[in-house]
């Protein structure tokens, strides 16, 4: 016979479904790793974020929102 095993803990923020406020973190050094997340994001990705949507995806987005 095998021996019962229970499935890890899922954490808190992979069980919310969207639309749900955030969970409230239990640990005061998670808001040291989300200031080192959010710097690193910046330094990596910050200059694409920083750039225009380009017109043909405006476009797809406008007809996406008025067939709807």
């Amino acid at each position: 016979m095998h021996e019962h095993i229970e499935p890890p803990e899922v954490h808190p923020v992979m069980k919310q479904t969207p639309g749900s406020p955030r969970p409230r973190r239990k640990c005061p050094s998670d808001a040291g790793f989300d200031v080192w997340l959010g710097r690193s994001l910046q330094d990596s990705y910050g200059d694409v974020a920083e750039e225009p949507v380009p017109r043909e995806l405006l476009e797809l987005i406008a007809l996406t929102n008025s067939t709807t």
